[in-house]
């Protein structure tokens, strides 16, 4: 009688040996499955590195024999014949040949060294970092950015020192980016590419104990961090060059402002010096600072995103009124004459919806106190008649909808905050 749990272990895994080692590696965690990535990699690196002596020796026995044939053909009023050219051009070929396959061997394992670095700096940004470890971690990626070797006649190809990406190309899953985001330059790592015109970014000092936060940003809002340095000594037009205006991480930070380029790299582990808009200092600029190439960028100017705002109906009501009564008057200026009164509360909260009590008082006082507004940390009292801009802008409260609708409840979203208000009374 064949047993029942056969075809339970068949589907598992465990009757067959070739789905064994397939069914460990999917139970792998992340963390382990990059470190079986990274010993697998060193491994393919030491194997390589002792086949690199064997290559570079061949190269050194070509070079050789052209001195050695160039040395036998010289002599007073010598001339070459046309079997020695033969032979040294073919002698030449042949040392051109090895150096070719001694360098694109080398470019391998120059290229298995950046994973391993790669991967070792996604399992440390994977763990909980303090600010100065992140500060550490950020330094040693940037002093560990692979140095551009190409061919003699060749051209940088973009992200390489200051050469930017074409318009157009993908951003990689992993890449560190400049991101335009809440108003400022933040570096951030790309998570995924949600669709031609949108991508998954995280901060890279998201400290939230919640989980880790996704912004998503379009692609004209991203500036892909340079992928290899540039070598001044052969490579200077692939340099940012003195007076640029470019955009660079400010040192001990994660944030990329605006700066000029006061001095350029001469080696190739050389920092730019950097002078950062400042409006303390009179010239307008920081004392210069030096700014590794990894994190200096071509400035990009955003534009703001015009969003067209929904009116708010209360919002509607009450100025559709003062204006039939007042005119086009503004309806938080002072001089304006309130001839109503109303209950309004307003509340910040951090996102929680709580049932929330009348707040703010009928009165005469400057044409009435017509609204209150309470805040998680020290609660102000607001009143219309008040700068209503420079509420906005230290309180971040949008706009604010008063109306003559008795009794209404009402909530409007506003990012990460939640405005609730009430309204009672009517137009006198």
């Amino acid at each position: 009688m064949p047993s029942r749990h056969a075809p339970k272990a068949k589907q598992i895994g465990l009757a067959d040996n070739e789905d064994q080692p397939q069914n460990r590696q999917q139970s792998l965690s992340p963390k382990d499955e990059q470190f079986q990535q990274t010993q697998q990699l060193m491994g393919r690196i030491s194997d390589k590195l002792e086949r690199v002596q064997p290559k570079h020796q061949k190269v050194a026995e070509s070079i050789r024999a052209i001195r050695s044939q160039g040395r036998s053909s010289d002599g007073p009023c010598s001339k070459m014949s046309q079997n020695v050219k033969a032979k040294m051009v073919a002698l030449y070929q042949t040392a051109q040949k090895q150096c070719e396959s001694e360098h694109s061997y080398l470019e391998q394992v120059l290229a298995d060294i950046q994973r391993v670095r790669q991967l070792h700096l996604r399992q440390r940004m994977a763990d909980k970092l303090s600010r100065g470890s992140l500060m550490v971690l950020l330094a040693q990626h940037a002093a560990g950015l692979p140095l551009y070797i190409g061919s003699i006649d060749g051209h940088p190809p973009p992200l390489v020192g200051a050469i930017p990406q074409n318009p157009g190309d993908c951003i990689s899953e992993g890449d560190f980016v400049a991101a335009f985001v809440e108003e400022i330059w933040i570096l951030a790592e790309v998570r995924k590419q949600i669709s031609a015109s949108k991508y998954e970014v995280k901060d890279v000092d998201d400290d939230d104990d919640d989980g880790e936060k996704l912004q998503v940003v379009p692609p004209t809002r991203l500036i892909p961090l340079p992928h290899f340095r540039a070598d001044p000594r052969r490579h200077a037009h692939a340099l940012f060059p003195v007076g640029a205006i470019v955009l660079a991480l400010y040192p001990q930070t994660t944030c990329f402002y605006k700066g000029i380029v006061e001095s350029s790299p001469t080696g190739p582990n050389d920092d730019y010096m950097i002078a950062f808009e400042d409006n303390t200092f009179p010239s307008g600029y920081s004392p210069t600072l030096p700014v590794p190439q990894l994190y200096v960028l071509t400035h990009c100017e955003v534009t703001p995103q015009h969003r067209k705002r929904k009116k708010s109906p209360l919002l509607s009501d009450l100025t559709d009124e003062a204006s039939r009564r007042h005119g086009q008057q503004n309806l938080f200026s002072e001089s304006f004459s309130h001839n109503f009164h109303c209950f309004v509360h307003i509340r910040i909260n951090g996102g929680e919806e709580e049932e929330v009590a009348d707040y703010g008082r009928e009165g005469t006082q400057s044409g009435g106190t017509v609204a209150g507004v309470e805040m998680m940390v020290n609660p102000p009292t607001f009143r219309p008649h008040q700068s209503a801009v420079s509420v906005a802008s230290t309180n971040a409260i949008r706009y604010i909808g008063l109306g003559k609708r008795n009794g209404a409840l009402r909530r409007m979203s506003r990012t990460q905050w939640h405005i609730y208000y009430r309204t009672d009374g009517t137009f006198r």
